[in-house]
């Protein structure tokens, strides 16, 4: 080497599971709960419709998987 560093710049893994859905409201931080628990966003599916604003979203502790209601 030359003598001058080179920075690779990081970058984020591929979104999958959750992350790829339309139903799914990604939070900016996780929310801590309790020891390794975190929620990481919300799911607004019920029945695979939305339902306005009296929709109740899902706690989602682990988005890499995906539910039957999954929609791109």
């Amino acid at each position: 080497m030359d003598g001058q560093a080179t920075f690779l710049k990081e970058e984020k893994p591929p979104k999958v599971g959750c992350y790829t859905c339309k139903n799914f409201a990604e939070l900016k931080t996780p929310r801590h709960i309790k020891d390794e628990i975190y929620i990481y966003g919300y799911c607004f599916k019920k029945n695979g419709v939305w339902e306005g604003i009296d929709q109740k979203g899902y706690a989602v502790y682990l988005p890499e998987g995906t539910c039957k209601e999954h929609k791109k």
